[in-house]
């Protein structure tokens, strides 16, 4: 694909079949924009055989402005949303994964109203940036894993009941609430840790491998 359009309803990416399928941004168009006015879909049905939405690559990896709620599901890991996600809604949102791998690119929250809420468990994994600009972000009762660096520059982050950060976490700005929750520091390669003077309910400090 290449070039910005917008969808006024839903973007849905599926796969019925048993073969890979593969969606990534066109060769020099890595600045261009989707925006999805409506919610977002990734739906697999069948082990074995890769969708994959975007890339490792950046110039292959889609910019999503997305105003809608976010539900990624399937039958196992095998499937890849690789995209930069941008949560704009002026609403309220909700994110699903229930299925299906979330690695690379950066998810930013930059919602001017509304709150962007967790349904589900989510794990961002390696090198996904989670990125925190203006907006409330709310973790419920689920567990947040970021592999990649957390970063929070402004906004409100209504922490959830477990954090689990593997990567670089750095508070500069915004309101950090914890929600009574956990924290988990966790250690494998040298990374750094900026609070910003935040108070924590529950933390660990912990090595993983």
């Amino acid at each position: 694909m290449k070039y910005d359009f917008t969808v006024n309803k839903d973007l849905t990416f599926a796969k019925d079949f048993t073969r890979n399928l593969y969606i990534r941004e066109g060769v020099g168009s890595e600045s261009a924009t989707r925006t999805v006015d409506g919610d977002m879909y990734f739906t697999p049905k069948y082990t074995g055989n890769e969708l994959m939405v975007g890339r490792d690559i950046a110039t292959e990896r889609f910019n999503i402005d997305l105003k809608g709620n976010f539900t990624m599901t399937g039958p196992d890991g095998g499937d890849y949303c690789r995209v930069n996600m941008n949560f704009i809604g002026t609403g309220d949102q909700t994110i699903t994964h229930t299925g299906g791998t979330i690695d690379y690119g950066t998810w930013t929250v930059n919602k001017a109203s509304g709150i962007l809420s967790l349904a589900s468990n989510l794990s961002l994994g390696t090198p996904t940036v989670f990125s925190l600009t203006a907006g409330t972000f709310t973790g419920g009762a689920y567990t947040l894993s970021t592999w990649g660096d957390f970063l929070m520059s402004g906004g409100t982050f209504n922490a959830p009941a477990i954090h689990n950060a593997y990567s670089t976490y750095t508070i500069s700005g915004g309101t950090y609430t914890h929600n009574s929750g956990t924290v988990y520091f966790w250690a494998y390669d040298n990374w750094d840790l900026t609070t910003n003077g935040v108070t924590y309910y529950d933390v660990t400090f912990a090595k993983y491998n």
